[in-house]
């Protein structure tokens, strides 16, 4: 996945490419109870690299969205970091440089979310502290299959070009199945023919 560039002969906004980038989930039974969200193989190294300037929305297959990553690393370069968003996580994204690891999903942009460029739906949802949602709140309860579509987004000028160079991977948890059980009566009365 390539993130966008907005140097000079750029007009934002910029979309990352593929817009989106998608993945398939199909064959699984049971409704949502967790979802992260790892970004592979990070770079934002160029001339004028500018990771805090990155949104990142992920699409549900019912349509549900949730703006999970923006506002995060400021101006300082990294390079082939494997970054996890997590719900759970200890900590949100700050302006510091990115490095692997796991963090909770983080929008510290301007106190809104980002209109995300068409074919993005509208959105509404967006992490903290500029919004309340997290990947629970917008997909728990849902149904995994369909697919899910990533969609990132520049709208500053002056940025260099980066990439997610082995892509993303969704980890989804299903709900565990509400228990079955069965009754078994013994005759109270049996026969016996000696």
């Amino acid at each position: 996945i390539t993130t966008p560039s907005t140097l000079s002969g750029f007009s934002p906004p910029q979309k990352g490419s593929p817009y989106p980038s998608q993945i398939t989930v199909s064959g699984e039974t049971g409704t949502i109870s967790k979802i992260t969200v790892t970004l592979n193989g990070w770079t934002e190294n160029g001339s004028a690299p500018e990771p805090g300037d990155r949104d990142f929305l992920l699409v549900g297959p019912t349509g549900a969205t949730f703006e999970f990553l923006g506002g995060c690393g400021d101006f300082n370069p990294f390079s082939n970091i494997t970054l996890t968003l997590d719900d759970s996580a200890s900590s949100e994204c700050s302006k510091s440089a990115l490095a692997s690891g796991t963090l909770q999903p983080t929008v510290r942009l301007t106190g809104f979310c980002t209109n995300f460029p068409s074919p993005a739906p509208a959105n509404s949802n967006c992490a903290a502290p500029d919004g309340t949602a997290s990947f629970g709140s917008i997909f728990n309860g849902s149904n995994p299959n369909g697919t899910w579509s990533l969609y990132i987004f520049d709208n500053f000028a002056g940025d260099s070009p980066g990439s997610i160079g082995s892509g993303w991977t969704i980890t989804i948890t299903l709900a565990a199945a509400a228990g079955t059980s069965t009754a078994v009566t013994s005759s109270l009365n049996p026969s016996l023919d000696r």
